[in-house]
């Protein structure tokens, strides 16, 4: 599945629970979403084709956005960005 697909079925998912998820476009290097849960936490959610891999440049954002103290994810599969989810609202 192409990785809008797996972004539309994951859009649709927290949507569905009542959480926000927001594209980011045209900052380099910026993860592809931010999400906010239904339980109000917020988070940045790269989404990544099975085979895909981080850049060096989404690296070093990534690293800069942890330094703040917020949280990065990163998932390469529908099913690993809703674990990701659940477990960020569970916490």
């Amino acid at each position: 599945m192409l990785e809008s697909g797996h972004e539309a079925k994951v859009r649709d998912y927290i949507v569905e629970l009542g959480g926000m998820i927001v594209k980011v476009s045209g900052v380099r290097g910026f993860p592809d979403r931010v999400v906010i849960t239904h339980t109000g936490r917020l988070y940045f959610l790269e989404m990544k084709q099975p085979a895909g891999r981080v850049k060096k440049y989404q690296k070093y954002i990534h690293k800069c956005l942890r330094g703040l103290k917020q949280d990065v994810q990163v998932a390469y599969t529908y099913e690993e960005a809703i674990e990701q989810y659940d477990r960020i609202c569970s916490a």
